[in-house]
């Protein structure tokens, strides 16, 4: 018996999305994988880890509407309290 090959190592790359967004940091293939950044073409960005192609692990998030939240992710979602300028706070909360 012969165990599977390990998965493909990440490597640095930079991709335009549809739409105008884009993505710079380690990827496989085409789905980011490891630390990178988003900015997306409306102005929200995004810096942290990836995993599959989803937001996890520690990451900033800057909305374009002022918002901001620097913590944790898990599976694209963030779980913790977005600061917003005027606006007061908004948590999430994994069900």
């Amino acid at each position: 018996w012969d165990p599977p090959p390990p998965p493909p190592a990440a490597t640095h790359t930079t991709l335009t999305l549809p739409g105008g967004d884009s993505y710079a940091g380690d990827a496989i293939g085409a789905t980011p994988h490891g630390a990178g950044t988003f900015v997306a073409a409306n102005g929200d960005r995004y810096e942290g880890g990836w995993r599959a192609g989803q937001r996890h692990g520690q990451g900033v998030a800057v909305f374009a509407r002022g918002a901001a939240y620097d913590g944790d992710w898990v599976v694209g979602v963030p779980m913790g309290t977005e600061e917003e300028e005027g606006w007061g706070q908004r948590s999430w909360r994994a069900e």
